[in-house]
């Protein structure tokens, strides 16, 4: 929200191909929509969000891909065995 507010550009999310990146490429694209921001499968959209799920013994490490930079979090199983964010999140710019 800080680097591109919503409704300005359009956006693409490029999501793993296989079943749980799909279910959660669907799901981004849901909150992203309820948040304001257009998002098109479009190879010409301004801006590209891809990201990577790797598992881990206690969640996950997810990786987020925008424009170039990288953002990474860790998640992990509460007691309901939902995940939840376990670290904070961090963003690394491409260099031009």
């Amino acid at each position: 929200r800080l680097r591109l507010p919503p409704g300005q550009e359009i956006l693409r999310v490029e999501s793993p191909t296989d079943q749980t990146g799909q279910a959660i490429g669907k799901q981004l694209v849901l909150v992203l929509q309820a948040q304001g921001y257009r998002i098109e499968d479009n190879p010409r959209a301004a801006h590209r969000i891809g990201f990577a799920v790797m598992p881990l013994k206690a969640g996950a490490l997810l990786t987020v891909t925008i424009d170039g930079g990288t953002a990474a979090t860790l998640l992990a199983r509460d007691a309901g065995g939902a995940m939840v964010l376990a670290s904070g999140l961090s963003f690394r710019e491409a260099l031009p």
